[in-house]
């Protein structure tokens, strides 16, 4: 009796050690990451009454990335550098400028996004056409803005969502989760006329993730989110009396595909990500809201100042984590 309640005494202590033996952290580091990324937003519209379809896009499409990691925030900001050639284009589409920034916080099983993106300099081209030997339209005074975000609840313990791309975790044993998940985001069009266009958008559903350990320091990682909700557009004329609103269902659809070496120092890797929404703009047309890129990234870790870590033990303890 004695023996079976001393196994259970340290059996009840030992699960959380090894639970955390899975998942390296790296609460002492500062970590800055570099990456060049071909992220960009673009929109088609579908006119179901006469079947046209058109795509609205920027030409530049190129971005740099340079990501700040601190124990449990991330900041990512991305934009259009000059120093690429790939980016003067001076063809029919016009030019482009784009800046984003993300940001995302844990907080127990928690997960917070936060998005901006801000771009300018689109075409307009018939997506029926071969592109892009179709005729565009250059639409140099667009604007879209766009924030949002989404909230997670990550059920595994054992699984890392930190160490898919950020890595400001690393997975050591293959494992997955279940993560349902809200999503919301924003967008406005607008140039220099009185005229614009405002979306949002909400969405509920479920998540699924694996992280597959294929070597000490290689990490395979899959996912994606379906989710359903409403969207509220609003279409602002020059003659005010034309303004339309429309409240219609709207569908949330992403997939996430990482790989990524890391070490205890440095780390990189190759992340693809798309994430799609779906919903009408009138009673005929339809959009579907594109969010695209594909990353490479390098990054390297430094040792913490101790005031950081003081600062953060504070905030730790303020919210009840420690």
């Amino acid at each position: 009796m004695y023996k079976t309640f001393l196994f259970v005494f340290m059996l009840s202590f030992g699960l959380p050690s090894l639970a955390q033996e899975e998942i390296i952290t790296f609460e002492d580091y500062f970590t800055v990451r570099l990456g060049i990324s071909n992220s960009f937003n673009s929109f088609e519209i579908n006119n179901q009454e006469d079947g046209s379809r058109f795509l609205i896009s920027p030409n530049q499409k190129i971005i740099s990335t340079v990501t700040f990691l601190f124990r449990s925030v991330e900041i990512d900001i991305g934009y259009t550098p000059t120093f690429l050639k790939f980016n003067n284009d001076n063809d029919k589409r016009g030019k482009s400028k784009l800046f984003a920034l993300n940001l995302r916080g844990y907080l127990g099983k928690w997960m917070q996004s936060l998005d901006i993106y801000k771009t300018k300099g689109f075409y307009l081209a018939d997506s029926n056409l071969d592109f892009p030997s179709g005729e565009t339209i250059t639409l140099p005074d667009l604007k879209v803005f766009k924030i949002g975000g989404s909230t997670s609840y990550i059920f595994n313990d054992k699984f890392s969502f930190r160490a898919i791309s950020f890595q400001n975790e690393w997975q050591t044993k293959s494992s997955g989760s279940f993560i349902p998940r809200m999503s919301y985001y924003y967008t406005k069009f607008s140039d220099n006329t009185q005229e614009s266009s405002k979306f949002f958008d909400v969405s509920v559903g479920p998540s699924y993730y694996y992280n597959w350990v294929l070597h000490k320091h290689l990490l395979l990682s899959v996912g994606g989110y379906t989710g359903i909700g409403l969207n509220v557009s609003t279409t602002k004329y020059e003659d005010a009396s034309f303004n339309e609103k429309l409240t219609s269902a709207a569908y949330d659809l992403t997939g996430r595909t990482a790989i990524g070496y890391n070490s205890n120092r440095f780390y990189t890797g190759i992340t693809t990500n798309f994430n799609l929404f779906f919903h009408k703009v009138d009673r005929y047309s339809r959009i579907e809201d594109k969010q695209v890129f594909m990353e490479f990234y390098i990054g390297y870790r430094f040792k913490a100042p101790k005031s950081w870590l003081k600062a953060a033990k504070k905030v730790n303890k303020k919210l009840g984590l420690e």
